[in-house]
């Protein structure tokens, strides 16, 4: 008979019923196991990337579509904030200039893209003059802001 395997990407020990699950399937097994538990970083939140998406990026892209440049996505806003805010150039000792940005993948903790977040913000502001909302914790609050903004701008 074949012993049980499980490879579980994360699992959430500080939920109580998730941790009695896993001590308890602890519980079921015999024999030599290999058990390796490494802490995991917090990462961003879906909270965190809809509301980038909405009030950073998708700012940037309202943008540059109303200079009548293109239609620009979200997405390719994210592109360009990335390489903007987070682009390390790359120069070429022989030539003596900058031949190429290097692009890291966005920040992943919650942490580390508020960073982002406020340098793409500041960034915005400095180059297009473009000033977003700051986040609203509460998202029933954030709906009634958004309608009240979408009323006003409906009748001026």
């Amino acid at each position: 008979m074949a012993r049980p395997s499980v490879k579980k990407r994360l699992v959430d020990l500080d939920n109580p019923e998730t941790k009695r699950r896993v001590l308890r399937w602890f519980g079921t097994l015999g024999g030599m196991y290999r058990v390796t538990a490494v802490p995991a970083a917090p990462t961003r939140s879906n909270r965190q990337l809809g509301w980038y998406f909405a009030e950073i990026a998708g700012a940037l892209a309202e943008y540059l579509t109303e200079q009548e440049i293109r239609k620009v996505t979200a997405e390719e806003a994210h592109e360009i904030l990335k390489r903007e805010v987070l682009g390390v150039p790359i120069f070429h000792p022989t030539l003596g200039r900058q031949v190429a940005v290097f692009v890291p993948h966005s920040p992943g903790t919650t942490e580390q893209f508020a960073d982002y977040c406020d340098r793409a913000r500041a960034w915005l502001a400095d180059t297009f003059g473009i000033v977003t909302n700051d986040p609203e914790p509460d998202p029933a609050k954030r709906e009634r802001t958004k309608r009240a903004a979408r009323a006003t701008a409906a009748r001026g």
